[in-house]
């Protein structure tokens, strides 16, 4: 669990200098009741969903769903 903007950077930062050819094609975004999805395409060409959870404007949780091998 992530808390604060600091918290978030650090998070992120770690992340992008694990994959440091990360990149994304936006394929769709869709709103819901409290939640967003973010649908891409990731640097290995896999689709992802993104969905984070509102409370007002704060994100309170989220979680990825990656398209799985057929």
């Amino acid at each position: 669990m992530v808390h604060g903007k600091a918290a978030l950077r650090q998070y992120w930062c770690a992340a992008l200098e694990a994959v440091p050819d990360s990149h994304f094609d936006i394929v769709g975004v869709y709103r819901g009741v409290s939640t967003l999805v973010i649908n891409y395409r990731n640097q290995k060409g896999g689709l992802v969903c993104e969905v984070p959870e509102f409370d007002g404007a704060v994100v309170r949780r989220g979680h990825g769903t990656y398209l799985g091998h057929r």
